[in-house]
């Protein structure tokens, strides 16, 4: 960040006051600390960050949610990208009514994560995608359906064991947060899904 240049003061006729010169070195003083606080992972986000990372992986050995799994990976195995886009067309044109994301929110495994996200509010959206990056579980409706395009997506696909992001602001939860992705694999190895979940930094402690 560049700091703004201080003017220099006279003691005749200056454009610039002593007043004004504080005032820009206030300016100047807030504006760095909230750059430092919006890019940095602070050191007592770790063991928050941690226990989010252990509780993701394990999804992939939780019943629902595999099932919900095999069935979302089954379902699109054969979809062309021109059906996966005007699916995600239809998501992010429709309200929270449409028949599609009523279905996907009232799922067994969606149910579960707000399950989680209640006994844990310092999670402030969880959400799940299939192997093709298709969403088939939730707490919070997602802004969009297909996540594939994604480069944390990508990133979770293909390097698997959890990692997290710099604090940013998510447009679905409306909340600061950490995002934390972990792919999930089944016993031979294979990837079957990737998990997202944002911490709600106002409720880390």
């Amino acid at each position: 960040m560049n700091l703004i240049p201080l003017p220099m003061i006279k003691k005749n006729g200056s454009q610039f006051t002593l007043m004004a010169a504080i005032g820009l070195i206030f300016i100047t003083i807030v504006s760095t600390l909230l750059f430092i606080s919006l890019n940095k992972k602070p050191v007592e986000y770790t063991e928050a960050i941690a226990e989010c990372i252990e509780l993701i992986e394990s999804f992939a050995e939780n019943k629902e949610i595999v099932e919900e799994l095999k069935v979302g990976n089954e379902a699109h195995s054969d979809l062309t990208d021109e059906e996966i886009l005007s699916m995600d067309a239809e998501w992010r044109s429709t309200d929270v009514t449409s028949k599609q994301k009523i279905d996907l929110h009232s799922n067994e495994a969606s149910s579960l994560l707000v399950d989680i996200q209640n006994m844990e509010p310092k999670f402030a959206e969880i959400f799940i995608t299939d192997a093709y990056g298709l969403n088939i579980a939730q707490t919070n409706v997602t802004t969009d359906y297909y996540q594939a395009d994604e480069s944390w997506w990508v990133e979770a696909y293909n390097n698997g064991a959890g990692f997290y992001g710099d604090i940013e602001f998510d447009e679905s939860a409306q909340k600061w947060s950490v995002p934390i992705y972990t792919n999930l694999e089944n016993e031979n190895g294979e990837v079957i899904g990737v998990v997202k979940a944002l911490l709600d930094t106002s409720k880390i402690r």
